[in-house]
């Protein structure tokens, strides 16, 4: 063997040292990269499944304002339908004035309470919107980092083009 053939030869072992240096310098860069991408996700998780709880709580906050909106409106009706009849009442001399005022001021106060019902359910509707597009995404399905994750590191790519 020249020393041509020595000098190649030893370049091609000082080249694959670097090269498995690399490669191991790469193994583990995307080890630390892969730990501080799963505790993103982590956190990520813990935010969202914070914010779905809280999402959650309005919902429930708001659903009982709905109902208390309902039963409101239900009192509102049968009072209106009272007033009619006091309203009538009155005309025909059946039933005091003093009667019907209070029970004008009765109606006056549940549409308010009403309002105030409605309002509170609107403003917590993206509350309510929020948790439906949050519950709508999948957290457990394999995103491309895990895809990549399963391909093996390519090795010895450049002995094997030297050898060719």
């Amino acid at each position: 063997m020249d020393a041509a053939e020595q000098a190649l030869r030893d370049a091609e072992e000082q080249i694959e040292a670097w090269l498995c240096e690399l490669d191991a310098a790469w193994i583990r860069l995307y080890a630390d990269a892969r730990t501080e991408a799963e505790q993103i996700v982590a956190d990520a998780r813990r935010e969202a499944a914070a914010i779905v709880d809280q999402a959650r709580a309005q919902l429930a906050e708001a659903e009982a304002e709905t109902a208390r909106a309902r039963t409101l409106a239900a009192e509102s009706s049968a009072t209106a339908e009272t007033l009619a009849i006091a309203a009538d009442a009155a005309a025909t001399g059946k039933v005091a004035v003093h009667d019907l005022a209070a029970l004008a001021t009765a109606v006056v106060r549940l549409r308010g309470e009403l309002t105030r019902v409605v309002d509170a359910a609107f403003d917590a509707l993206p509350a309510v919107e929020a948790t439906a597009a949050a519950l709508a995404v999948d957290l457990d399905a394999p995103g491309p980092e895990q895809e990549d994750a399963d391909r093996p590191p390519r090795r010895g790519l450049f002995r094997r083009l030297l050898r060719r």
